[in-house]
């Protein structure tokens, strides 16, 4: 078996990188090739009452402008509840909303100033812990209706929450006793994805790789020691 450790081993890449002959995106002739631009929302949360976008197809040099009508098809990796482009609502600052194609850069761009959105204000969350709790203005209206890609999702209806999974062993209450120390603290931090993996002995690992890949989003979580923590991972030995 080869192997790589010790040694200085040469990319095969480097020399035409190194000697500028290595081709990148921008190296490519462009000659013939359609501009894209997207116009994005200026709302964290409203309702689209109308777009017209007939000064934008009226400049020459567009070819074609897209909106949530001509894209009806959700995407996701978990639930697909989220359209290329916005249809009747934006739900975050940034959605992408419509789509010019041009015959270049500067014409797609003025294109966009030219599409003009109403837009109706609606009530919106920040953080996890808004998202959660009770009356908070639901990002989702129908979120159990969404088609699900993964078979072990279980939205729950009238609520901001995707899934919910509860895992119980032992009694914590008897855990906490037993600590020298307890420590409580409110930690924030952006989201993160963090891929995790079972034991030594492999037991677990599946379920912690699709979980905490897919679910460990990490932001104003609560701990209380390591012991507890510890618990908790020492159910799935």
């Amino acid at each position: 078996m080869n192997t790589a450790v010790g040694k200085s081993v040469r990319r095969k890449d480097a020399w035409d990188k190194v000697t500028g002959k290595a081709k990148y995106t921008d190296d490519l002739p462009d000659a013939g090739i359609l501009a894209a631009r997207l116009l994005t929302s200026t709302c964290a949360h409203a309702r689209i009452n109308n777009i017209d976008v007939s000064g934008a197809l009226g400049l020459s040099g567009v070819k074609a402008v897209l909106t949530g009508k001509d894209c009806p098809e959700l995407l996701g990796p978990l639930l697909q509840d989220r359209p290329a482009l916005a249809g009747d609502a934006v739900r975050y600052a940034g959605e992408p909303v419509a789509l010019v194609v041009a015959i270049d850069n500067p014409t797609a761009e003025n294109a966009l100033r030219l599409i003009r959105i109403e837009y109706e204000p609606l009530p919106f969350v920040i953080t996890p812990s808004q998202a959660m709790a009770e009356g908070a203005p639901l990002v989702h209206e129908r979120v159990s209706e969404y088609k699900k890609v993964l078979a072990d999702i279980y939205p729950e209806a009238g609520t901001n929450i995707a899934s919910r999974y509860s895992m119980r062993k032992g009694n914590m209450e008897e855990a906490w006793k037993r600590c020298s120390a307890i420590v409580e603290q409110r930690l924030q931090s952006a989201a993160v994805r963090s891929p995790c993996n079972g034991n030594k002995n492999g037991k677990g690992s599946n379920f912690f790789r699709r979980r905490c890949a897919h679910y460990c989003l990490l932001s104003g979580s609560l701990f209380r020691s390591k012991a507890a923590c510890r618990s908790i991972f020492n159910s799935f030995r």
